[in-house]
């Protein structure tokens, strides 16, 4: 039943000045014991204001889709022509997470070079780059060339000596550990050392076969590591997380 205006006498005034003040207050409603006094959730009255903020940063002339406190499809559909035409994401993955680029752009920030969400990586041209300069046997130089082919995309990395010591400096730019055993273009492995691979070693997924420094058989570029399989990581990069469009995906073998 719907509360009437005449008959609310609880209804709090509220007044936020950024989208960073609506989250806090909603999060502090939902941790603590608050009572609706109209037909929407929290949940709802969050996304009726996420979508009242994606109206107004959307590009004219296109038309502004209704506010039902739904994440429906048309609500996707916005967010992803916002990632694309205003945030010149390549990959858009139709997510507003709290805190990320899309978050922020949302709220009128700009997004900074790297950060998730910013469209800042360019995986089309990483890819070309990796593909291109793989040389036609292991050259002893993995983190050198995927650290390259990053940084063809766009944004760019800390040095760091050893392979198996990149992971900090993916994160930096927008790339998460992944916690699947799948894989998707894009991905990045850290694996760390053992016996006499100090270094570890730091492949990328191209969608369809793993390179480094030369383009490798399987996923373990050679048979010491396909006999010890060290530890690794997986690292995703931010815009490619949780595609709307989910490719399909491999597991290690």
């Amino acid at each position: 039943m719907s509360a009437g205006k005449q008959s609310v006498r609880k209804r709090r005034k509220l007044r936020f000045a950024t989208f960073d003040d609506v989250v806090a207050d909603a999060e502090r409603a939902n941790a603590e014991r608050y009572e609706p006094l109209g037909n929407w959730s929290l949940g709802q009255a969050v996304k009726h204001l996420g979508t009242a903020i994606l109206n107004k940063n959307r590009p004219v002339p296109l038309r502004q889709i209704p506010v039902d406190g739904l994440n429906g499809p048309k609500t996707i559909g916005a967010i992803e022509e916002f990632q694309r035409r205003v945030m010149n994401m390549p990959v858009p993955d139709g997510r507003v997470d709290l805190g990320r680029g899309t978050f922020k752009a949302l709220n009128g920030e700009k997004p900074g070079a790297g950060m998730p969400g910013a469209g800042a990586w360019d995986l089309e041209k990483a890819g070309r780059h990796l593909e291109s300069h793989a040389q036609p046997k292991a050259a002893g130089a993995c983190a050198r060339y995927v650290r390259e082919a990053i940084e063809a995309g766009g944004p760019s990395l800390n040095r760091t000596n050893s392979a198996k010591d990149h992971g900090p400096s993916l994160t930096a730019v927008g790339f998460e550990l992944s916690g699947t055993s799948l894989y998707l273009r894009g991905d990045v492995v850290i694996m760390q050392n053992f016996a006499d691979h100090p270094h570890g070693h730091m492949p990328m997924y191209t969608g369809s076969k793993w390179i480094s420094d030369f383009v490798q058989i399987d996923f373990w570029p050679g048979p010491a590591y396909r006999t010890s399989k060290p530890t690794f990581k997986i690292y995703r990069y931010g815009v490619l997380w949780d595609a709307v469009g989910k490719p399909s995906a491999t597991s290690f073998a």
